[in-house]
């Protein structure tokens, strides 16, 4: 279903830095230094084997060579002018095109190398469409992929705008191995789509090959358990913890998120691996990775002792904001 709607003032701003003077201005700034840089280099280089008329021609026209292919080959990185012209279109007419999308089924790819986690989606009307990207890795953190959800676009750039939870969490019905060169090239690779229709037959998806290997998503079996193996983790429990981000100082926290306790939560529980979650006095909220051998957490986590007061938990409908 594709509905229109008035863009919000962030996405204003996002697709004005798109065409903004100032956008223009540091990327030209960018483009001069890098020439002035590789023509100093090259002067230097070459004064070393000749020198007058011939030195200026030895290392201005390579630079400019270097110039011509990177202002010809920049449309590819920034759209070039005809992306700025529709971005300005876009911003006059005010409005965001809204796709929602009801997904039945996810079966989710591997990445190869870091190119993020993928999805192929089977919706309610038959269809199959594929989205795979590493901004794709935090909306799995916040429980993608959903029963539902609405995903905001700029409808003459195609700029992507925004992604909003509309449904529950839908938990893959299978991991599948990373596409191979030869799939992703029966994929449209041309399309700069974020969510790229397929007419691939959903259930060959979930057939194994001789190339392609699936694996079911692991599930917690294994109680969750402090370093000592014996003290089992629950919601509340007062702990502490040297964190880096804090420069190894001991933080003080309460446990807000426990595997296997809690309602699943994408943030704490993804690429069969779960985390027992924190919160600390000064607001702050961590996780600690549950080791899959042993079903215990890190020595770094310390129990210190049990609190049954109140505490903020997390739920599958917090938010957290993005790094």
């Amino acid at each position: 279903m594709v509905e229109t709607s008035k863009l919000s003032k962030k996405e204003v701003q996002e697709l004005q830095s798109y065409v903004s003077y100032r956008t223009t201005l540091l990327r030209a700034g960018f483009f001069c230094l890098l020439l002035i840089f590789v023509g100093l280099f090259l002067f230097n280089v070459i004064a070393r084997l000749t020198s007058g008329f011939t030195l200026y021609v030895l290392s201005i026209s390579p630079t400019l060579l270097l110039g011509t292919i990177l202002y010809r080959t920049s449309k590819k990185w920034t759209g070039g002018p005809a992306l700025r012209k529709n971005i300005r279109e876009d911003l006059k007419n005010g409005v965001a095109r809204v796709d929602t999308y009801s997904v039945l089924e996810a079966v989710e790819i591997d990445e190869q190398e870091d190119e993020g986690v993928g999805y192929f989606l089977k919706l309610e009307d038959s269809r199959v469409v594929f989205v795979q990207s590493q901004e794709v890795d935090s909306w799995k953190r916040r429980g993608f992929p959903w029963t539902r959800f609405k995903v905001r676009t700029a409808p003459v750039s195609g700029r992507f705008l925004g992604i909003r939870k509309d449904g529950e969490r839908l938990k893959p019905s299978m991991v599948r191995a990373p596409l191979s060169l030869d799939e992703y090239k029966l994929l449209n690779p041309k399309s700069k789509e974020l969510f790229v229709f397929t007419d691939w037959d959903f259930e060959a998806l979930k057939i194994p090959s001789q190339r392609t290997q699936m694996k079911s998503i692991p599930e917690l079996t294994l109680p969750v358990r402090y370093s000592d193996g014996v003290t089992p983790v629950q919601i509340g429990d007062i702990v502490s913890a040297r964190l880096w981000f804090a420069f190894f100082r001991k933080r003080i926290g309460r446990v807000v998120y426990v595997p296997g306790i809690s309602k699943k939560h994408g943030e704490f529980e993804h690429d069969g691996l779960c985390w027992v979650g924190v919160k600390t006095t000064d607001g702050s909220v961590f996780g600690n990775v549950v080791m899959p051998e042993t079903g215990c957490v890190q020595k770094s986590l310390h129990f210190l002792e049990r609190d049954s007061s109140k505490c903020d938990v997390v739920t599958p409908d917090t938010v957290f904001p993005e790094d």
